[in-house]
C-alpha cells in the first residue's frame, strides 16, 4: 500500500543524508587540496600598483618579485578596503611557477559548512539507515519467511508519531493462534497515513497477511497491501455496455454476410 505522505518523507530523507555527505567529502577534498597546495607554496612581498574598483569586488594589481624575475598579476582583495596603492601585501605563489598566485584560504568557509554538513547527517542517517533496514527486512521476509492469516482486531491512532497537517497515522492491530500450542500472538503494522478504517470497511476485510521469520516469529511484518482486492473492480454497468457493443457489432457482421449471400443467390 503506498502512501505518498512516507514517500515523501523518504525521499526527503534520502536526500538529506545524500547531500550531507556529499558536502562533507567536498569539504574534506577542499581541505586536502589546499594542504597540498600549501607545501608548494611561498610568501612573497608584494607591491601594490593599481586598484580596480567594482561593485562585485575589488581588485588590485600587484608586482613581486622571485629569482630576480619581475612578475605582475592581478588580485581580489576583498575585505581589504584600507589598501591603497604602493601598500604592502603579502601574497602565497607557486614555488615551481611564480606567475599562479594560491589561494588556499577556504578554510573559514569549509569549516563551517563541514560542521553543518555533519549536524545534518547525525540528524538524518538514523531514519535513513532505519528505512533501509526496514525494506532489506521486508524483502527478506517476503522471499525466505511464512506467512499466515491473521485476525484484525483494531485500528487505532499511533499518537506518539510524527504529524501531518495536523493528522497522526493509523496503525493496525491483529491476533493469531496458533493451533499448535494455542498461543496467541499480536500483531501490529507499520504507520500509515491512509485511512484503514476506510479501506476495512469498503471491502469488508477481516484478516491481513502477516509475513515471519521461521522461528522468530517476533520478526514479522504486517502486509496492508492484502487488504486491498488482487484484482482491479470493473464497473458492472460500463462492463455490460461494452458487451451490448460488441453484440450489436456481431450482429451487424452477420446481416451484412447475410445481405452478401443474397446478392450472390
Amino acid at each position: 500500500m503506498k502512501d505518498p505522505i512516507l514517500l515523501k518523507q523518504k525521499i526527503f530523507n534520502y536526500l538529506l543524508t545524500i547531500s550531507a555527505i556529499i558536502l562533507i567529502m567536498g569539504c574534506l577534498y577542499r581541505t586536502i587540496y589546499d594542504y597540498i597546495l600549501e607545501q608548494k607554496s611561498i610568501n612573497i612581498t608584494s607591491t601594490i600598483s593599481s586598484i580596480e574598483y567594482s561593485g562585485i569586488s575589488t581588485k588590485a594589481v600587484v608586482l613581486y618579485e622571485v629569482d630576480e624575475v619581475k612578475y605582475e598579476n592581478r588580485i581580489s582583495i576583498l575585505g581589504n578596503s584600507e589598501l591603497s596603492v604602493h601598500d604592502k601585501l603579502i601574497i602565497k605563489v607557486d614555488i615551481y611557477n611564480p606567475e599562479i598566485i594560491i589561494y588556499n584560504e577556504h578554510l573559514l568557509i569549509t569549516l563551517p559548512i563541514f560542521f553543518i554538513a555533519l549536524i545534518l547527517l547525525l540528524l538524518s542517517y538514523k531514519k535513513t539507515l532505519k528505512f533501509v533496514k526496514k525494506y532489506q527486512n521486508k524483502k527478506k521476509l517476503k522471499e525466505n519467511g511464512i506467512y499466515i492469516q491473521a485476525s484484525i482486531t483494531e485500528v487505532f491512532i499511533n499518537n506518539n508519531a510524527i504529524q501531518h497537517n495536523g493528522v497522526y497515522p493509523y496503525r493496525l492491530r491483529c491476533n493469531y493462534q496458533n493451533p499448535a500450542d494455542q498461543k496467541l500472538y499480536v500483531f501490529e503494522s507499520e504507520d500509515t497515513y491512509t485511512n484503514l478504517n476506510e479501506i476495512i470497511q469498503k471491502y469488508n476485510n477481516t484478516i491481513v497477511v502477516v509475513f515471519l521469520e521461521k522461528g522468530h516469529p517476533n520478526n514479522y511484518y504486517v502486509d496492508l497491501n492484502s487488504l486491498l482486492p488482487k484484482y482491479d473492480i470493473i464497473d458492472p454497468i460500463a462492463f455490460m455496455s461494452g458487451e451490448t457493443e460488441k453484440k450489436d457489432e456481431s450482429t451487424k457482421n452477420e446481416e451484412n454476410e447475410n445481405n452478401e449471400k443474397k446478392e450472390s443467390n
